[in-house]
């Protein structure tokens, strides 16, 4: 199943993306990276905003998921326990392989997914 790497929509920061408009667009899987995207490289744990926004996420019926290509699986792994989200290490993006492992993980298709 191909799909396109080409984003539909930019946002400044992660908390623009809204649950409700996610909702709306038929979204149950949010795929982010970590790194710059959610916190600075070296954040050692998630912030409020950060718990904050992921409860809002799934207070609407949205799965949060990393999808990393950092290859020191423990600071993603200990974010991710400390966000309590599920993780795709060394993802390889831009490549597919990683978002699709994600993906079917989740138990979703692409169509019902947004990254």
């Amino acid at each position: 199943m191909s799909f396109s790497l080409i984003p539909d929509r930019l946002y400044r920061c992660y908390a623009d993306v809204s649950p409700e408009e996610l909702r709306r667009l038929g979204v149950t899987l949010l795929l982010s990276d970590l790194d710059f995207t959610l916190a600075p490289k070296k954040t050692p744990r998630p912030d409020a905003a950060l718990l904050a926004w992921r409860d809002h996420l799934h207070a609407n019926g949205i799965t949060l998921m990393i999808v990393s290509n950092n290859r020191s699986g423990r600071r993603v792994r200990e974010f991710c326990d400390m966000l309590n989200v599920p993780y795709e290490g060394h993802a390889g993006k831009p490549s597919a392989k990683g978002i699709l492992r994600a993906v079917a993980r989740a138990g979703t298709v692409p169509a019902h997914t947004a990254m």
